[in-house]
């Protein structure tokens, strides 16, 4: 996570001096590279390895996906509809997660290596859709100065999580957070799954869940 974070300043770097597309495109190939490793993976090494390239990948996704969507509602005279189009990309992407999840555990039967290579085919077709975005922006010469305005637009998106509209929300979504944090990186899922004799199937309900 922290490194997916901090790669957004170099990545967006990127995305301003190479174009957004290409950022994308070059995001979903570092994932895609990431999955093989973790399916392919015989080490913690290989491990560690393919879970950074697919942080690193998603920091190139991120931002300059937004971006092209934005200036497309733009260009069409519907930016107004980008909070609708944002939290209906949200509540498809948790749909999607609570269906594949569960898939997951079951499909892990068949042959444990299975979810994994699911994962990977879904990320390689990724590319091509990646592939297809039309970006019209027009490429900045950027230079050092730059790093330093993505570090501050960074600061400033973290500044907003303390707005007055948002300041009910933040307590309870948190706690929600952390207890689905400490769920999914602490203790309690191999406590449940060797405690419990909680297996793949159980757990990926039990995740579905949470």
């Amino acid at each position: 996570v922290v490194i997916g974070l901090l790669a957004e300043i170099p990545t967006g770097y990127f995305a301003d001096k190479y174009g957004r597309k290409t950022s994308v495109v070059l995001g979903m190939i570092l994932q895609t590279i990431g999955a093989v490793l973790m399916t392919t993976s015989l080490s913690a090494p290989q491990l560690v390895v393919g879970v950074t390239l697919m942080n690193v990948g998603r920091a190139f996704v991120s931002g300059s996906l937004e971006a092209i969507v934005y200036d497309s509602l733009k260009a069409n005279h519907l930016e107004t509809h980008w909070d609708k189009l944002v939290a209906t990309k949200i509540q498809f992407s948790l749909l999607a997660y609570i269906v594949a999840v569960p898939i997951g555990g079951f499909v892990y039967d068949v042959y444990f290596r299975l979810p994994n290579i699911l994962e990977t085919l879904t990320l390689g077709t990724s590319i091509f859709i990646a592939m297809s975005l039309k970006d019209n922006y027009e490429l900045l010469q950027t230079d050092k100065k730059m790093i330093g305005i993505h570090l501050t637009e960074m600061l400033i998106g973290f500044k907003e999580l303390w707005s007055v509209k948002l300041k009910p929300f933040i307590i309870p979504a948190f706690m929600i957070i952390t207890v689905f944090e400490l769920y999914d990186w602490g203790l309690s899922k191999p406590a449940m799954a060797f405690n419990f004799g909680l297996k793949n199937k159980e757990l990926a309900i039990v995740y579905t869940v949470m």
